[in-house]
């Protein structure tokens, strides 16, 4: 009897084994898909890559990675992973401000250009990288640490950057939009910019075929607008269905951000705005490539 009992004890042992590994195999391919996943961006979402930085100009944020590694190779764990993280963060920062220097204000200016000719705004930038938001961090077993570190295009930026601008522009208001593709569903507009090599920016223009800017169906409170985000981008042509749709002929100016429609669909834009109801919190979807 002892000895059926061991040898059934054992075979159970045996497969116990098997099913924990098979399991511990099982969830380390779902981590590892997880993880994969996590870095793969819905199709409709617009996004622009620079190094270790990306503009989700869908989703309405800039982000950045950092690696760092503690510089005392001879510390213990409980020094080494903090001093890991701290230079991780700081390279985060510098990658950060890189790719936020990208960004385009208008088809003409840059966040560089901005920064580069005011002091008070490059402080400002630098301390909007400071006080930003930890996305995603990990230490990892090569005993460094990765950082991704995220701020809003919207907001405390758009506050520090679009007024700048708009001391430049001679005559006009900024069209306002929803910051998000999801809020595209109210009343509004569409503009179809596939096809024209077409780019984001966070003060894009429209205007008709003889250059005349028609923002004035736009006209909000420039406040409301730069803290909503003042245009809405996605890859997606269906993400907005049911609003006016009018098509982009070419882009235009040094940052392909000012799309020039027809003269028809400007005055059709014209007339819809004399409708009650009509771009309603000024809701703008632009569709890009």
């Amino acid at each position: 009897m002892d000895a059926f009992f061991r040898q059934y004890l054992k075979e159970e042992n045996v497969k116990l084994k098997f099913i924990s590994m098979a399991f511990l195999v099982g969830m380390v391919s779902l981590w590892a898909q997880a993880g994969f996943c996590q870095n793969v961006l819905p199709e409709s979402q617009w996004a622009e890559k620079t190094g270790k930085g990306q503009v989700n100009w869908t989703a309405g944020y800039i982000e950045a990675i950092g690696v760092g590694v503690a510089s005392d190779k001879g510390a213990g764990i409980v020094e080494a992973r903090p001093a890991a993280f701290r230079a991780a963060r700081a390279e985060a920062c510098r990658n950060l401000l890189e790719t936020a220097m990208g960004v385009q204000v208008d088809s003409k200016t840059t966040i560089k250009d901005l920064a580069e000719n005011s002091d008070i705004i490059h402080t400002q930038l630098e301390g909007l990288i400071q006080g930003s938001q930890v996305a995603d961090q990990e230490y990892r077993s090569d005993d460094t640490a990765q950082v991704t570190l995220r701020i809003s295009l919207y907001g405390n930026l758009s506050q520090i950057m679009i007024p700048q601008v708009m001391k430049q522009k001679k005559s006009g208001q900024p069209f306002g939009a929803a910051s998000a593709v999801e809020k595209a569903s109210c009343t509004g507009l569409v503009v179809d910019a596939r096809g024209v090599g077409a780019r984001p920016a966070m003060l894009p223009g429209i205007r008709d075929e003889n250059g005349g800017e028609i923002s004035e169906a736009f006209r909000v409170e420039l406040e409301t607008s730069i803290l909503q985000g003042l245009c809405g981008y996605t890859r997606n042509q269906h993400a907005a269905t049911g609003l006016m749709s009018v098509k982009a002929l070419k882009a235009d100016g040094p940052g392909k951000s000012n799309l020039i429609i027809s003269n028809t669909d400007a005055e059709k834009i014209r007339i819809a705005q004399e409708k009650k109801g009509f771009m309603k919190n000024c809701r703008v979807m632009i569709v890009l490539d």
